[in-house]
């Protein structure tokens, strides 16, 4: 058996999780655990990235605890990074050095790789990451905006979709790139993509547009949108850009960003609550009817995933708007570890090249 470790950090906890795989494709967590880093811990470190050395000393601090005194493969989750085709890559020096810098983001994300890095370098085994936010398989017609110098990007929750998409396809006797999908990730920020043939050709980008969701605004009125940013109420991009990506959606609406909270409430005859949240679902289920039109209405199934798919509430209105399209099917949950995992199972068993940063 081949042991993998899983790294996910986030903003004032640290997952780690620790994965037997005898075969590829099959993973089986063996050990886990949310390291909770404290506000005194983090606040003496001036950036993000500087946190690296205290953090990996915590996950190896878990290992000793749990007797590993060996590992196979270390998998981080990939950060905003550059531009990348979907697959594994490679943890090398330039990828390091723009983490490290923060050349694309402060995201807590940028930490995986260079935790997984340190480790791996420990243990003496390879480390990676896998389908970063940053995946981009875009058509061409897919990045006009409609104003000349501002494209849209290609940002979206690409481990857990892809992984949705071959759990999918094995369940179904086929590979990714036989079916025409369309994938649904609906978490705090939700990112609806066309899959053709196991491309993620677009995508509503989850900070940019699309539905509004528990926490982000999604599209909005753009004249209205201009006169929001002058109105003096705001004196920064950031804080424009923490009120539309933090502190909207369901949460400005209703008070809430959860779910379940959100649904007992409709239940105990929240009439408010009910229109709020079942607009959030025609959103969804209208960018999801646009990402079939992008597969010219080809489309084999659709897979609801992400926290928000075991909302029981949530997935019944959302297939009501869409189920005439395909088969939809519901997968709930955030998968990202295994998912991880996975790619680790993948490389270290199917010899699955890694690619170069």
């Amino acid at each position: 058996m081949k042991k993998i470790l899983v790294i996910n950090p986030g903003s004032t906890s640290t997952k780690v999780a620790l994965f037997e795989s005898g075969k590829v494709g099959s993973v089986k967590e063996i050990a886990s655990q949310s390291i909770t880093h404290s506000a005194a811990e983090l606040d003496q470190f001036e950036r993000t990235a500087d946190q690296e050395a205290f953090r990996a000393r915590t996950v190896s601090d878990f290992l000793e605890e749990h007797g590993v005194d060996h590992l196979d493969c270390c998998a981080g989750r990939g950060a905003p990074v550059k531009a990348l085709s979907a697959g594994s890559y490679r943890i090398n020096e330039t990828m390091l050095q723009e983490l490290r810098s923060e050349k694309y983001s402060s995201h807590p994300s940028n930490l995986g790789a260079l935790i997984a890095h340190s480790v791996a370098e420990k243990y003496k085994c390879p480390s990676l990451i896998a389908d970063p936010v940053s995946v981009d398989e875009f058509e061409p017609y897919s990045r006009y905006s409609g104003l000349p110098g501002m494209d849209r990007r290609s940002r979206l929750h690409a481990l857990n979709i892809r992984a949705m998409a071959r759990a999918y396809a094995r369940s179904h006797g086929k590979e990714i790139d036989e079916l025409n999908l369309v994938v649904a990730h609906l978490g705090g920020g939700i990112s609806i993509v066309p899959m053709k043939k196991g491309k993620m050709i677009d995508t509503n980008d989850a900070n940019d547009g699309g539905p509004f969701s528990p926490q982000r605004a999604g599209s909005l009125p753009t004249t209205l949108l201009v006169k929001l940013c002058f109105s003096g109420e705001y004196s920064s991009a950031e804080q424009v850009n923490g009120l539309l990506t933090k502190k909207s959606g369901l949460l400005a609406y209703l008070g809430s960003d959860d779910g379940r909270v959100i649904e007992d409430r409709i239940t105990q005859g929240d009439r408010e609550a009910e229109e709020i949240y079942h607009a959030m679902t025609y959103q969804i289920g209208r960018e999801i009817g646009s990402a079939a039109a992008a597969l010219k209405g080809q489309v084999d199934g659709i897979i609801l995933t992400g926290g928000l798919a075991y909302a029981p509430l949530c997935t019944r209105w959302i297939t009501e708007y869409i189920d005439w399209i395909a088969p939809v099917e519901i997968m709930a949950g955030e998968h990202e570890m295994a998912a991880l995992a996975e790619a680790g199972s993948r490389f270290i068993f199917h010899g699955e090249e890694l690619k170069e940063y």
